[in-house]
């Protein structure tokens, strides 16, 4: 054959597609046919063509000749919309002529050409995907072809950029039938950009639609990642139907309560009336329920009367903080006629040093009270920062003696230590907790004589029969220097013990009756205790763990994910009240 005819891409026919042009749907010396069952309206669904042109332009056909020599039609399975096109790339298949690729038909003759393993049309898709699609046509390519493109590949990832950065302007319906890893990878990326409130809102409407389109073929982690990505920078009221669902499957129904906590003010009220009674009221018994005002909930108790008429309400009746609602309120509260009696009778009742109303996190004051170094302190205060505190409104103090600090300036103390506390202080801590202040105490690796605490805060708490984890302990060499020989044999006198991380730090206890546990360590250790306020004192909670670090090791907690710190932020709001020194009142 004349060298000019042969091409470096191993395509014979491309100088001299004239010769072939004239076999294009030629039944003569035809030795295959293809057929196309959903042929468009005027083309022929029997197609004949040529092995030896297929065998050379499509390493597809190339296997399938070799593996079936004997086989003379081919059943071709596309979908509907890439049919018409199958045509197209069978035409540049004999001449080689330039094919007319468009927004439309990109995914189609992609497609195809992507089945049939047609390297040279392969690389004009690519090219027209990297350097010319429209944005609008983004997500619909992206659908049509991730299944047979592997997720990594520049079309895709081109494809990928391209809808992140589009996202408000698709139907969210479009991204339905996208594999989860990819809608996954999607819903991340725009969640990471910390976007404007146009496509905060698109990418919950995506989020919304994808669920309910695909909730019988979603587990509970595909579940959780949404709940997590769903933003609430513009209070979207789909995590309302989010948070039904995570109730029915008992899957993320924190993650999605705590979305609905911090913005309950701004969602519809009407939808949020629709809540079972029996979760509404562990939502509204919170004490960051961002809701205005009391007088905000008690006209929404009367609206779930209005929306579930025939609901026992008592639960949610009992979250309503009567002291804290306005004497105008209290009026219509008597005069509805559906209000308990118990709810009547404590209008005039206790509370009379404390300010019962609700603390969003921003305004929430804290003293952390730390028998440790100053390090620490500051750790410990850096790390209250991650939680959505604003951090002029945390102190950390010492446990020293001379510690002189007024404890009613604060909603909420938190208490851990190394070392042992005063005796004074633990007095005054206890004064504060009596008056009605909230406290949290995060044990771990505290003395084992009373860990650190003292009388008479340890006999208030809501837990007993304490002592200290035994660890299990790790043997490591001590390093003299900077190089630190791993998996060597070491003699026994110089090893040294080492706790093996935070889970080892903590107490082991029973729970006192009238205290809750409401969250274990995966082997079955109360994790957090609560003991609700009363009326001798306020909200105490112990935090099992030792929480020192804004950098949780993975050997500390096993989550890696920074879960730490908003359970510990939220303990910290629920324990948070506006309380007066009954001494400078009576």
């Amino acid at each position: 054959m004349n060298q000019e005819v042969l091409s470096t891409d191993r395509n014979p026919f491309k100088p001299l597609p004239c010769i072939f042009k004239s076999l294009l749907y030629n039944p003569l010396f035809s030795d295959f046919t293809l057929f196309l069952p959903n042929a468009p309206p005027g083309k022929k669904q029997y197609i004949p063509v040529h092995r030896f042109i297929f065998d050379v332009r499509c390493s597809f056909f190339h296997v399938f000749f070799e593996r079936m020599p004997n086989e003379k039609t081919l059943t071709l399975c596309f979908p509907q919309w890439a049919a018409p096109d199958v045509f197209t790339v069978i035409e540049y298949i004999y001449t080689s002529e330039p094919i007319n690729i468009t927004n439309e038909n990109i995914a189609a003759i992609a497609f195809i050409s992507l089945i049939w393993d047609c390297s040279e049309l392969i690389k004009l898709a690519t090219d027209f995907i990297i350097h010319k699609i429209d944005p609008k046509y983004s997500l619909d390519t992206l659908n049509k072809l991730c299944n047979i493109i592997k997720h990594d590949a520049p079309a895709i990832q081109k494809l990928l950029n391209m809808v992140v950065n589009n996202i408000a302007i698709f139907n969210p319906d479009d991204f339905n039938e996208l594999q989860f890893d990819l809608f996954e990878s999607i819903i991340n990326t725009v969640y990471s950009k910390r976007p404007e409130d146009i496509a905060a809102e698109a990418l919950c409407n995506c989020i919304e639609h994808y669920f309910i389109a695909n909730v019988d073929k979603l587990g509970k982690d595909e579940f959780r990642v949404l709940v997590q990505r769903f933003m609430m920078k513009t209070y979207h009221n789909g995590v309302i139907t989010l948070y039904k669902h995570a109730i029915r499957l008992n899957w993320s129904i924190a993650h999605c309560e705590a979305k609905i906590l911090h913005s309950w003010l701004h969602l519809d009220q009407n939808k949020l009336a629709t809540i079972p009674v029996d979760r509404l009221a562990v939502i509204l018994n919170e004490n960051y329920l961002n809701c205005g005002s009391e007088d905000e909930l008690f006209k929404f108790i009367l609206l779930v009367h209005e929306v579930q008429p025939t609901a026992d309400l008592t639960p949610i009746w009992k979250c309503l903080r009567v002291p804290a609602l306005t004497e105008e309120c209290k009026e219509k509260l008597k005069e509805c006629g559906i209000a308990p009696q118990f709810v009547i009778d404590a209008i005039n009742s206790a509370g009379r040093y404390i300010d019962f109303r609700r603390l969003p996190r921003a305004r929430t004051h804290c003293l952390i009270i730390g028998a440790a170094d100053n390090w620490a302190l500051e750790d410990l205060k850096e790390f209250m920062g991650f939680a959505g505190f604003n951090p002029k409104n945390i102190t950390a103090m010492r446990a020293a003696p001379d510690m002189d600090a007024d404890f009613y300036k604060f909603h909420a103390i938190l208490v851990f230590g190394f070392y042992k506390f005063p005796p004074s202080l633990s007095s005054k801590i206890a004064t504060y907790v009596s008056d009605g202040g909230g406290l949290v105490v995060a044990f771990g690796a505290h003395r084992n004589d009373d860990f650190g605490i003292g009388e008479p805060i340890l006999s208030m708490l809501p837990i007993e029969a304490f002592r200290q984890e035994i660890a299990e302990v790790c043997y490591v060499r001590a390093p003299t220097d900077s190089n630190f020989n791993d998996g060597v044999d070491i003699a026994s006198e110089e090893k040294e013990q080492i706790f093996t991380g935070c889970k080892n730090m903590r107490m082991l206890f029973s729970v006192k009756e009238g205290a809750s546990v409401i969250s274990s360590w995966d082997d079955g250790v109360p994790f957090v205790v609560i003991q609700n306020r009363t009326e001798k004192h306020g909200t105490i909670i112990v935090f099992n763990a030792s929480p020192v670090s804004n950098e949780i090791f993975p050997e500390q907690w096993s989550k890696h994910d920074k879960t730490m710190a908003r359970i510990l932020s939220n303990c910290i709001i629920t324990a948070s009240n506006k309380v007066f020194s009954k001494a400078s009142k009576d």
